[in-house]
């Protein structure tokens, strides 16, 4: 039986902390890069081989990455908006109330769709960088957190994935439609839920890590800000957290509906809305604040 909220509490989960997490992983990319590297004296050198070093260094990077903690530009008055550029479409500018055009994390490029099949890259002088025409209708393309991956749904049962210069990565195909395509904070796994019922966990590889089934519709799919935990909705009434694993950890029925319960950036508090007219916020520990 899942324990209250107090079972994820610093004090008692020290070994599980998000820098020890932190740490077991970029150790695991360190042996892959050894491993690489042993092959090459014995095999001898290849650019592939380099361009994987090159992207776990990445990971490793990401990882350990500060927030930028940039000073907010102020104004005592706008006088008005310089246009940088602006662009009239041949096809109407997809978006509704899940997607509409989006900056690159580094906040240098457009991604947006055009018609419902046409994916398009744009820098910020509203140079075309690349643009790709798909057979069937496009949803929600979304950046991976280091902006070097699009990843996307093509039709209602196809997962696709590509870096910036629109070479594909990765297509997968599905017995049922997918929603809530979401990387990981680190942005090596791919989390998504097919049907209604099943959370899937894969890699950038496309292979399956875990799926789980379960009883009643899941929604709300979310990464906690270190990425060690999944947090989702099931039914209309229960909120589940589960570990990288597909384990759960943690299991609670409320009284009213819930909807979109999120994260705080420390990953130490949950913000949920029960009801309609109710906002709560509750520690890991399961204190509500007052």
């Amino acid at each position: 039986m899942p324990k209250p909220f107090e079972k994820f509490s610093p004090v008692e989960r020290k070994e599980k902390s998000p820098e020890n997490e932190k740490e077991k992983k970029a150790l695991e990319l360190i042996k892959k890069i050894e491993e690489i590297k042993k092959r090459m004296t014995k095999e001898g050198e290849t650019i592939e081989d380099y361009q994987k070093i090159k992207k776990l260094l990445k990971q490793i990077e990401l990882l350990y990455r500060k927030p930028e903690t940039k000073k907010p530009v102020s104004w005592e008055k706008i006088e008005d908006l310089e246009k940088v550029f602006s662009k009239m479409f041949e096809k109407d500018i997809y978006y509704d109330i899940y997607y509409h055009p989006t900056f690159s994390p580094a906040g240098d490029k457009i991604m947006l769709i055009e018609g419902f099949d046409t994916l398009k890259l744009y820098d910020l002088t509203g140079k075309e960088i690349w643009s790709k025409e798909f057979e069937k209708s496009i949803f929600s393309p979304t950046f991976s957190p280091a902006g070097d991956k699009i990843m996307l749904k093509e039709g209602g049962t196809t997962l696709k994935l590509y870096d910036l210069t629109g070479k594909k990565i990765l297509s997968k195909e599905f017995e049922k439609s997918i929603y809530s395509l979401t990387f990981s904070p680190a942005g090596d796994k791919i989390m998504l839920r097919e049907g209604i019922y099943t959370l899937k966990l894969y890699d950038l590889t496309g292979k399956e890590i875990w799926s789980k089934e379960f009883e009643k519709s899941i929604d709300y799919l979310t990464f906690s800000p270190a990425g060690d935990k999944i947090m989702l909705k099931e039914g209309l009434k229960t909120l589940k957290i589960l570990d990288l694993k597909g384990k759960e950890i943690f299991s609670k029925d409320f009284e009213k509906f819930i909807h979109h319960p999120t994260f705080s950036p420390t990953g130490e508090e949950i913000m949920i809305i029960e009801g309609d007219k109710s906002i709560s916020i509750y520690k890991i520990k399961g204190q509500r604040r007052k």
